[in-house]
């Protein structure tokens, strides 16, 4: 952004305010977590959480979700992420969710 002669660089871009998923087990009759997910708030790495609308299903960002070195990924799951942690979200020690896609990196 330019303003004057001065040109600003945000440090974090302001995440997607909500996502709509579909389409998810669609060939057995559907999915609770076919639905609208909307932003709730930043983990404490600042990756955002988001929550659906009509089921208690949360789509968020974790970098380790067993604490023992798993690889970073999306993970839709019915736990509530604890926001305040930088890993294994859920607290489990595990990585038991629902569903996931491996990703390096949130910002990407």
């Amino acid at each position: 952004m330019n303003k004057g002669n001065t040109t600003l660089h945000p440090t974090q871009s302001v995440p997607p305010l909500a996502y709509q998923l579909s389409g998810a087990c669609s060939s057995v009759g559907g999915s609770p977590f076919n639905d609208q997910y909307r932003y709730q708030g930043l983990t404490a790495l600042g990756a955002p959480v988001y929550r659906a609308d009509s089921e208690g299903a949360y789509l968020y960002y974790d970098t380790d979700c067993n604490n023992g070195g798993a690889v970073a990924r999306w993970i839709l799951d019915t736990d509530v992420p604890n926001t305040s942690k930088a890993s294994d979200l859920d607290g489990d020690g595990q990585c038991a969710y629902a569903a996931r896609i491996i990703w390096d990196d949130w910002r990407q």
